[in-house]
């Protein structure tokens, strides 16, 4: 989701933006610490306030939006696994089903750590970069037999099926001319990218918003991008669909946002403000540092969510570019559309 300033959204977030550690407990639990296939592990989290102080919960970018979280970082036999995420019912007291992970060739008796993340933050502004710690605790799951993979996701067999890029849609012909050449521009912009990865692969910009990760797994997920890997995907302008047109309505900061349903539709909606954005050629350089600098990069925010299941970690470019090499691996590729 994209809004139209510079703020870091938390999984839990004070009013009076000042918690410190111990202000939140979050206690993590399995049901069984030993199952027999991974379809069987069920994980518990709790999240209590031992303080007097109300808390705001944001219900975005976390279990509490329409998304799959990745608010855990999921490992077998110490080795991180590429993890989609998992859908939670937002209830006082709920018991998650285990996550959908990509295909990982693993052995009986491998042993799953379940941590939740270590860090969240919210920011002000992006010089407000002071984190909020929650310390909780990990949890181990042995699996005994079963380690068959399901994908969250159903790819299509290549024979007989024709794959095509997302379609622009919008009853007003302004409106959809203006999404197809951001759709077009954003992925020109992600070739680009990932074309300058191969052929400058220490270059400052690469160094400066993904330094230290693994150059190959960056490169993939921009050349996805680029080729706008989808099932059927439709941008579509908030005005010609009844939910989107509520939601940008009652979220008037909002300039478009995905929506990522557990059947691998990932349509993504364009709300009014999006057509105030800027059409510069140009991201993260000179003064354009604002989500609303370029349609274009709104749109190949967007495709990062739906294509590879990027995160809301900051917004802006220099934000972006202090993240930790751990979020800067998870986070959206905005700031990686070089000229």
């Amino acid at each position: 989701m994209f809004r139209s300033s510079f703020l870091l959204l938390s999984v839990l977030a004070k009013t009076a933006l000042c918690l410190s550690v111990g202000d939140l407990d979050v206690t993590l639990k399995a049901v069984s610490s030993s199952v027999q296939s991974v379809g069987d592990i069920v994980v518990t989290a709790i999240v209590s306030n031992p303080t007097e102080s109300d808390l705001r919960v944001l219900a975005v970018n976390n279990i509490l939006d329409t998304s799959a979280t990745r608010s855990f970082d999921i490992s077998a036999d110490g080795k991180e696994v590429p993890f989609t995420g998992v859908k939670v019912a937002p209830l006082p007291s709920t018991t998650p089903s285990a996550p959908s992970t990509t295909s990982l060739p693993l052995p009986p008796g491998t042993k799953f750590t379940i941590a939740p993340r270590q860090e969240s933050t919210i920011h002000a502004s992006v010089d407000d970069l002071a984190p909020l710690k929650v310390e909780s605790n990990a949890v181990e799951v042995t699996v005994e037999s079963d380690l068959s993979h399901t994908p969250l996701i159903a790819i299509p067999e290549e024979s007989g099926v024709e794959r095509r890029v997302s379609t622009p849609k919008c009853s007003d012909s302004g409106k959809r001319q203006v999404i197809t050449d951001s759709l077009k521009y954003a992925r020109s912009l992600a070739g680009g990218a990932a074309t300058d990865i191969r052929s400058h692969p220490n270059g400052p910009q690469y160094t400066r918003y993904f330094g230290g990760n693994n150059q190959n797994d960056i490169w993939w997920n921009l050349d996805r991008v680029a080729g706008d890997i989808n099932t059927n995907r439709d941008i579509t302008c908030s005005q010609d669909n009844g939910d989107a047109r509520s939601f940008c309505n009652n979220n008037p900061g909002v300039i478009a946002y995905t929506v990522i349903y557990s059947d691998g539709r990932t349509p993504i909606f364009t709300c009014e403000l999006f057509l105030q954005a800027g059409t510069t050629p140009s991201i993260c350089q000179g003064s354009y540092d604002s989500t609303m600098s370029s349609r274009g990069g709104i749109i190949l925010h967007e495709l990062a969510h739906a294509v590879h299941g990027a995160d809301d970690v900051t917004y802006g470019c220099s934000a972006s570019a202090g993240l930790s090499v751990s979020d800067k691996r998870g986070t959206l590729i905005t700031t990686v559309a070089w000229d």
